[in-house]
């Protein structure tokens, strides 16, 4: 379509935009066109006799040819002289000024108690939201025609008059009258700050809904028992499991079952043409249709998914014209169970919580729904906030809509912030206190204690290694070396493991930990600075410490050397002992459970050849095959039992 400013083709017109604007020239100065359109303006009408938020358009267009008189001559021709219409039951709108308008239908035969005159609010087209503050595009007055549905009534209910909800009546605002066209003049465009202007050339845009037409060709009392929505409304009330046609449904029922066969329809429409449901731009669009049809069969007692049901009877109505449903039939039916099923998991507890809050608002005498309490329907249950304004409006209540607006927006903040820390950056957390860090980042260092008061170093049992091991497994270890202190910090951390000949492959190295790093600065000691780990293989190693300074010691320039009494003296900061001793042949390590082996990394695959000259006393873990396998190969080098 090409219009950035809408999701869908709304109208027909939206496409020859650029050619009314003077941008592009007009494949041809005379068009015609029936287009598939959607909109959600009366959503929460659809239900009805006659609303829809899918339809199909006939159009026909100018561009700079012909103009009013033109266009009210043969609307008029086409209803009267080929659809063969009553002309006693159509009447015409035009704008408050329009006499141009008023002359053309007086001309074709229009009485003058069937032309009425309208303000902006129903005889002005734009081709943008009209409510959006500097939105700009193409407009123009325009004349609708309109068809009375019950001409017995009193012909003096066209005149327009207030109703008795205290709401206007009459023609353009009455279910007596339906609309099935508005002739569009489109001369004029609105520039963002509210002027108008003239357009290069005088146009014109019309449309005409096909459902509504063929409602009044044959007859019928609502667009869905034409033979357009027949198949799929049959199939709606056998899911409702009422005589919908036969008069048997109440009017819950009724309007439940026409909300379902149009949403689905809808749904299928828009699913063949790639909208798959999402909680943004068309996807958000699309679930809200497909929920509220869910919504509507579970408030008359559906329980079984039914969706795909109706979907089938749309594309087997619609296929022949649109043959991409026939090809996408099974995945418009499995998008529609999905989301089904999706919904109707949090469905029940959503509107339980609605109704209790409803019940506690009403037992305090309030009438408007807070925001945060609607936005934990959207986010939590999944109720979009249309339909909870839509469920609130029925029961008197209103939305608070600017208090859901910044609950979604702090949502959306702190989306933003976590996005932004798993990507690398700091957490806002973390960025607020230094000591406080995500379950996902390592353990800050402790801090050390001050030189006056030391204290001392004795080894922790391995019990207790093993749970600070276990909170602080991101943290690098200290380098064994003071070589190994050079390259640790931007290395990472090296094996668990002691450093020994009868060891295995040591794991590659991880990732250093921006955590522990941060925590060192801030406390102004340098990475290399942080005590060297004890290569002693006992069965319990010392823990390596860094010498506390002293008066002959100064902190500038500690030793390079300290001996172990100094070590086991005073230690700011204690670094975990080794869990395991190195393997022997007299003391083998038991062989890890399978939940052991899940909670660490896998070792790098060996080959046979490696596998076999593994150190007398490692108990392998690999097949008994491939051991099998091995022995054959080399039988001098298999390993002793």
């Amino acid at each position: 379509m090409g219009d950035p400013t809408s999701m869908f083709t709304s109208a027909g017109m939206q496409q020859f935009k650029p050619q009314f604007m003077g941008e592009e020239p007009p494949a041809a100065p005379r068009v015609v066109t029936v287009q598939r359109c959607f909109r959600t303006t009366d959503i929460e009408e659809v239900g009805d006799l006659s609303h829809l938020t899918a339809f199909e358009m006939l159009g026909n267009f100018s561009f700079g040819d012909y103009f009013k008189r033109e266009a009210i001559r043969w609307a008029w021709e086409l209803l009267t002289g080929v659809y063969r219409l009553d002309p006693a039951r159509l009447h015409a709108t035009i704008y408050l000024d329009d006499d141009d308008s008023y002359g053309y239908w007086r001309e074709v035969g229009l009485p003058d108690d069937h032309i009425h005159r309208r303000d902006e609010d129903l005889n002005y087209w734009f081709s943008f939201p009209k409510d959006t503050p500097g939105a700009s595009g193409p407009c123009g007055p325009d004349s609708e025609i309109y068809y009375d549905l019950d001409p017995s009534r009193d012909p003096a209910e066209a005149r327009l008059h207030t109703g008795p909800d205290g709401r206007p009546a009459g023609v353009g605002y009455s279910d007596r009258f339906l609309e099935i066209w508005n002739l569009v003049f489109m001369q004029l465009y609105q520039h963002p700050d509210g002027r108008r202007t003239n357009l290069p050339a005088q146009n014109i845009d019309t449309g005409s809904g096909l459902e509504r037409v063929a409602m009044v060709l044959q007859g019928k009392r609502s667009v869905f028992e034409t033979d357009i929505f027949l198949p799929i409304l049959a199939e709606a009330q056998a899911v409702v499991g009422v005589d919908y046609l036969g008069g048997a449904a109440s009017e819950l029922q009724a309007y439940a079952i026409r909300a379902m066969a149009e949403h689905c329809r809808a749904a299928t429409l828009l699913i063949g043409d790639g909208v798959v449901p999402s909680n943004e731009g068309r996807g958000y669009v699309l679930r809200r249709v497909i929920r509220r049809a869910i919504y509507f069969a579970r408030k008359v007692g559906v329980r079984e998914p039914f969706t795909h049901r109706l979907a089938e009877a749309a594309i087997g109505r619609l296929g022949g014209a649109y043959p991409h449903l026939v090809e996408n039939r099974q995945f418009i039916q499995r998008a529609l169970s999905a989301e089904e099923e999706r919904f109707t998991r949090t469905l029940e507890a959503g509107t339980h919580r609605l109704e209790d809050l409803l019940e506690r608002l009403r037992a305090a005498g309030a009438a408007v729904i807070p925001g945060d309490e609607a936005f934990t329907l959207y986010d939590t249950f999944g109720l979009p906030v249309e339909l909870t304004r839509e469920i609130a409006a029925a029961e008197g209540f209103t939305v608070d809509d600017a208090g859901f607006q910044a609950a979604l927006e702090a949502q959306r903040q702190r989306a933003r912030q976590q996005g932004a820390f798993l990507k690398g950056e700091v957490s806002p957390s973390s960025s607020s206190s230094a000591t406080t860090t995500p379950a996902s980042s390592a353990t800050p260092i402790p801090k050390p204690m001050p030189p006056s008061s030391p204290s001392s170093a004795a080894a922790p049992s391995p019990t207790s290694s093993l749970k600070g091991r276990r909170a602080s497994s991101s943290s690098p270890p200290p380098p064994s070396t003071p070589k190994a202190a050079a390259s640790s910090a931007t290395a990472g951390t090296s094996s668990r493991r002691p450093a020994s000949s009868s060891s295995r492959t040591p794991r590659p190295p991880a990732a250093p930990s921006s955590t522990a790093a941060a925590s060192a600065k801030e406390r102004s000691v340098p990475a290399s600075a942080l005590p060297p780990r004890s290569t002693s293989t006992g069965a319990a190693a010392r823990p390596a410490t860094t010498p506390a300074p002293t008066s002959s010691t100064p902190p500038s320039a500690p030793s390079s050397a300290p001996t172990s009494a100094s070590r086991a003296r005073s230690s700011p900061r204690t670094a975990p002992v080794r869990l395991h001793p190195p393997r022997t042949d007299a003391s083998r390590s038991p062989p890890r459970s399978p939940a052991a082996r899940q909670r660490k990394s896998p070792p790098r695959p060996r080959s046979p050849v490696a596998h076999h000259r593994l150190p007398p006393g490692h108990r392998s873990r690999r097949p008994r095959l491939l051991r099998r396998q091995v022995r054959q190969r080399s039988p001098r080098r298999r390993n002793p039992r």
